[in-house]
């Protein structure tokens, strides 16, 4: 499809579109190669039309919140990518919920309902990302994630059809659920539990220091690479099997957390990808366990997949 058409379904829906930026500059590991159209909404009700429209065209579009957990390659990108860093809708606080659109970003919202006497968030205090990735992945932390407290969402699909789902308990999992796949989160409202500022603010500042003490925070990587395996935590067998400090170009096992990879040394995505098969060999060989990565990965594409 030329960018010709592009340009023009996003002037149609009132977004920008930009063209060749790398998509390192948009992830928090620094990598990605270059995007042949990145479209940058500002209002999640334009996503509906947009990507009806786009489906129309033969067009499957990657949606990129705030590049926290991804990892991608160093090719181009050549379907248009819908980019979420732009929406700015503040939530709305009513009785003992929060409506909060799918782009806001995650410890926004904690802090917003801080400010507002609300607490149940605190866990997700430091998880960076929107609250849509969070939604997807059932983000969470210190005993608590953001599946606990959804009481509907709204999703559309790839062909603009728009449905509110109010999730069942077992609609979520660890560090996953049912919605991947199935469309983009567009807004949800998450149920909250009144309390006092001053106790809320007490909680988010221990958890900020214990992810101080026990996180790499001062250097790039996408968060935890791995998923826990069940009863065990991936960062401590990594660690056991003395891992810590392994590098492959300027990708390193961080000497904190064995379960970050940092991008010290200006690593390109094969040094990181590179890496984490290592550590994945490594574990399975020793133990027979086989990681399976939290990360987001994502590999180039073409105009006719």
């Amino acid at each position: 499809m030329s960018m010709d058409r592009i340009e023009a379904l996003a002037a149609d829906h009132g977004v920008r579109l930009e063209r060749d930026q790398l998509l390192a500059r948009f992830t928090f590991f620094g990598v990605g190669g270059p995007m042949r159209a990145l479209l940058c909404p500002t209002s999640m009700d334009v996503l509906p039309g947009l990507l009806r429209d786009l489906r129309g065209e033969k067009l499957w579009p990657r949606i990129l919140g705030c590049g926290t957990n991804l990892v991608a390659s160093d090719e181009p990108f050549e379907q248009p990518i819908i980019y979420l860093g732009d929406l700015k809708e503040e939530p709305r606080f009513e009785d003992d919920k929060v409506y909060v659109s799918a782009g806001f970003r995650l410890p926004a919202l904690v802090r917003r309902a801080m400010h507002h006497g609300f607490g149940g968030l605190e866990f997700a205090e430091g998880i960076p990302g929107t609250v849509g990735a969070a939604l997807a992945i059932n983000a969470g932390s210190f005993g608590g994630s953001i599946g606990d407290h959804v009481e509907w969402l709204r999703l559309v699909d790839a062909d603009g059809n728009e449905q509110v789902i109010h999730p069942q308990p077992s609609d979520f999992a660890y560090r996953g659920s049912k919605f991947v796949g199935q469309g983009l989160i567009l807004d949800a409202a998450l149920r909250l539990q009144p309390d006092d500022e001053a106790a809320i603010r007490e909680r988010l500042n221990d958890i900020r220091a214990r992810r101080r003490a026990s996180q790499p925070l001062k250097e790039r990587s996408a968060g935890c690479i791995f998923k826990n395996p069940p009863g065990e935590s991936a960062g401590r067998i990594i660690d056991e099997l003395g891992l810590k400090g392994q590098r492959r170009g300027g990708a390193v096992v961080s000497e904190i957390h064995a379960n970050f990879i940092v991008n010290r040394d200006g690593a390109s995505a094969a040094d990181i990808l590179g890496l984490v098969e290592e550590v994945k060999g490594a574990v399975d060989r020793a133990t027979g366990i086989v990681l399976e990565e939290e990360v987001a990965l994502w590999e180039p594409d073409r105009e006719d997949t």
